[in-house]
């Protein structure tokens, strides 16, 4: 909870400190209506009410800036923190991310900070009563040091007790956060494969019964013995407070009459702290589960970090200019699944030139989808180097020539926004692109976005070309974009779209199996178990494949 606390004030310093400023000052106003509330119940009060109406008044303007400034200043700080993850995540290595995985990926951006927003706004109720109860105690101090002393000792020993018992369900919302990275990859496979699921009861039932549901009920089981050891040691801490209260209006008196007054005030001070020990005891909890998720992000964010490498002064910037020379030399990467033996691609040779269609094809697993991230920059190769116009490309400048890339992946995501463009002239090439495409009927590109992207399968993918198209970079990566298109559009494709693309200079990379349409191809290479096995040329003649 340090970690979490100190991570919000480092992110809004002058926000939480003007909210501690003004808490301060509504927990004197709190205190001091508990101080003349106990005054005039012994006949000691001031003459009428304008002392206790002013300290409402006080307490009331005082708590609301306070409460305001804080959460203000908390949700600022969450904000902060979802937006570090992002550029965290974009920053990288594509591979890294595969690692981690998409469902711990998911739990960290949703159900992480989603607790963390939560917990922020009852940081301002935290925050205020534990000023109210430190000030009331310190009054309580100063006007009965040695009745203060004996409480202090009584709540020092309820708070140790209760620190104590809270160590087992900490422990159980630890679990919970661990076991719901499980729940959320079955999630994942129930959504992605609802359509075969709903053709297959038996299967649907199998991933229901014993995917989902064995992870559901144990975190179900693991939240209700955390939450049920807080309800108990929560209430438990509650109940000796009323326990305290009563040795101190029965036990002190009782030893030391003359003490009854000093006791009498006393006791009104602590039935007025009834309801912020209460809140707080409430409270811990999601404070608790904000912690923990915290330091999920926290781990998450340092994996993340460490694989962000500062830049090096020894790497000249890229300078990239038209034409386009991209070239894989020697290069070589190793790819392991934790199940099978590790799959080797390469050693490879190989060049892209502006104004060349490169098909690449071969078998499931032969290797050319690897070769086409190495050539994106998407991996990063193991051996080798991937040069532009002969410069080298690195862990500083990768970023630069992956920009030069536009690419429709065989699990493309489809953008609401075609490009960061708003302009009418951008607008008629989007048209004209749908219109091609056939698409102008379904949709229409208004200040750059799509007014709709709720389409079928194959009409998405159109629509992802639509955006790759307009993005207007050097080269171009398409991933078996035509593999479930009707023969009408593979035909445009082929014969439209990638000879638009060649005339115009760009440099086009297609994964494909169409064999019909090899011949609007300038070179075919073919893979073969993670290496060039055959390479025709229709128009450049150079000697490429393997060492």
């Amino acid at each position: 909870m340090k970690a979490l606390t100190a991570y919000l004030f480092r992110h809004s310093r002058l926000g939480f400190v003007i909210g501690a400023v003004t808490g301060v000052v509504s927990g004197l106003a709190g205190a001091s209506l508990a101080v003349l509330i106990g005054h005039a119940m012994t006949g000691q009060g001031m003459s009428g009410g304008w002392p206790y109406a002013l300290a409402c008044l006080v307490f009331l303007l005082s708590k609301t800036v306070c409460d305001l400034l804080l959460m203000r200043s908390a949700q600022a700080t969450v904000v902060r923190l979802r937006e570090d993850l992002s550029r965290s995540l974009l920053k990288v290595p594509f591979i890294k991310q595969q690692a981690i995985g998409a469902a711990r990926l998911n739990a960290i951006l949703t159900k992480d900070t989603d607790v963390i927003v939560s917990a922020s706004a009852l940081i301002p109720l935290a925050f205020s009563n534990g000023v109210l109860i430190l000030i009331c105690l310190g009054y309580m101090a100063i006007t009965s040091g040695g009745l203060f002393v004996a409480i202090a000792v009584l709540l020092g020993v309820a708070m140790a007790a209760y620190g104590r018992a809270e160590r087992g369900p900490r422990q159980s919302l630890r679990r919970v956060r661990e076991e719901l990275d499980a729940l959320y990859a079955q999630f994942g496979t129930l959504v992605a494969g609802a359509k075969e699921l709903q053709l297959n009861a038996r299967r649907a039932a199998f991933v229901v019964e014993e995917g989902v549901l064995p992870e559901a009920r144990q975190v179900s089981a693991s939240y209700i013995q955390a939450m049920t050891g807080y309800v108990v040691i929560s209430n438990a801490g509650l109940a000796s407070f009323y326990v305290i209260i009563g040795l101190v209006l029965f036990g002190i008196p009782a030893l030391y009459p003359d003490m009854l007054p000093a006791a009498a005030a006393a006791t009104v001070i602590l039935l007025y702290l009834i309801r912020p020990v209460g809140e707080l005891l409430a409270i811990l909890p999601p404070l608790r589960q904000a912690s923990i998720a915290f330091a999920r992000v926290q781990s998450v964010g340092a994996e993340l970090d460490d694989h962000v490498r500062p830049p090096s002064s020894g790497d000249a910037p890229l300078v990239i200019h038209a034409p386009l020379t991209l070239q894989l030399r020697q290069v070589e990467r190793r790819t392991e699944d934790g199940s099978t033996a590790a799959f080797n691609v390469g050693p490879i040779n190989l060049t892209v030139r502006s104004g060349e269609i490169l098909f690449l094809t071969g078998g499931n697993g032969s290797g050319k989808t690897t070769l086409a991230m190495l050539l994106l920059g998407l991996y990063e190769p193991d051996k080798g180097a991937v040069f532009v116009n002969d410069q080298q490309v690195t862990a500083d400048n990768v970023a630069a020539y992956r920009n030069q890339f536009s690419a429709v992946f065989a699990d493309f995501q489809l953008f609401e926004h075609a490009v960061a463009q708003d302009d009418a002239k951008f607008d008629r090439a989007a048209a004209e692109q749908l219109r091609i495409l056939q698409m102008e009927h379904k949709v229409r590109v208004t200040n750059g976005r799509f007014s709709s992207t709720r389409l079928s399968s194959g009409q998405r993918r159109r629509l992802a070309l639509v955006s790759a198209f307009l993005e207007d970079r050097p080269a171009y990566l398409f991933d078996e974009w035509a593999a479930d298109q009707d023969p009408e559009f593979k035909r445009i494709f082929y014969t439209q779209i990638l000879q638009t693309l060649k005339a115009a200079g760009k440099a086009v990379i297609v994964i494909s199996h169409d064999e019909t349409y090899f011949r609007y191809a300038d070179r075919v290479i073919r893979m073969e178990d993670g290496a060039i096995a055959g390479a025709h040329a229709r128009q450049f003649a150079e000697s490429e494949g393997t060492s």
